[in-house]
């Protein structure tokens, strides 16, 4: 197909009030109409004598409906499904109820320079969540999965929970690229027990470490350190040796680095 011919028929296409498959059915036959017929002649001596796009529209409009009611019964239907898709959000809530909440809402705003959605439910989805499982955008409440994730359980780029795991994550147990925490885990790691590149706490494990209770790695020099080989062993006792109470689980997961 011809960009010309395209052009006249998108043309026409605007003018005509129809369901995208009636709108398909034209497009075919009105442009293998023109191709026929352009052996015939010049394509612009064609359209010319076919009409103006309007005119042709009118010309398919007459011959799909039979009356000028039905013509407008399609527009309002159309208008109506126009101004459905024009909303300013995405919204679905489910009829079952928990705790005064649904137990799925889900929000999300259509579009830029909207204000932001806010979903609240048992399960909570939207450019901001709150809810029991809670994902969005920024995340808050029991279990958070989001670009700012802030509950119990707290996943995203910042993390901030009882167990935070995010490339920035604070919390009782921290996991992440720079981790805070009573016991944190990370490139960076601040907290009781640090286990990282760099760590400092009172238990401190890592490439450079700084700490009361310390396993460090070696210089290699420029600014480059190596932790090495560290046994689980040697992990274990450290801790216990700063922490003799400490909880076995708490232990384990420390000593999952170890070798």
């Amino acid at each position: 197909m011809s960009t010309t011919i395209k052009a006249y028929v998108d043309s026409v296409l605007e003018h005509i009030a129809a369901d995208s498959k009636m709108k398909n059915r034209i497009e075919k036959d009105l442009t293998s109409h023109i191709n026929e017929i352009c052996s015939e002649g010049d394509l612009v001596e064609i359209t010319n004598k076919m009409g103006s796009p309007e005119e042709v529209a009118k010309e398919f409009m007459e011959n799909i409906y039979d009356s000028k009611e039905e013509i407008i019964d399609r527009l309002i239907e159309e208008r109506a499904m126009n101004a459905d898709k024009m909303k300013k959000y995405f919204e679905y809530k489910s009829k079952i109820m928990m705790l005064g909440l649904p137990l799925i809402h889900i929000k999300f705003t259509r579009g830029y320079g909207r204000r932001i959605a806010v979903a609240k439910g048992i399960i909570a989805i939207g450019d901001i969540s709150i809810g029991a499982l809670s994902i969005g955008g920024i995340a808050l409440g029991g279990i958070c999965i989001g670009g700012g994730a802030f509950g119990l359980i707290s996943l995203g780029g910042l993390a901030l929970g009882l167990l935070a795991l995010g490339g920035v994550a604070i919390g009782g147990m921290a996991l992440g690229g720079c981790a805070l925490g009573l016991g944190a885990i990370g490139g960076a790691a601040f907290g009781k027990i640090a286990y990282g590149g760099f760590a400092k706490g009172v238990v401190a494990i890592g490439g450079r470490a700084a700490g009361n209770y310390v396993i460090s790695g070696i210089d290699l020099g420029g600014g480059y350190y190596s932790l090495g080989y560290v046994s689980k062993q040697e992990i274990a006792e450290l801790i216990r040796a700063a922490y003799p109470n400490i909880y076995e689980w708490v232990i384990k997961l420390f000593t999952a680095f170890g070798v």
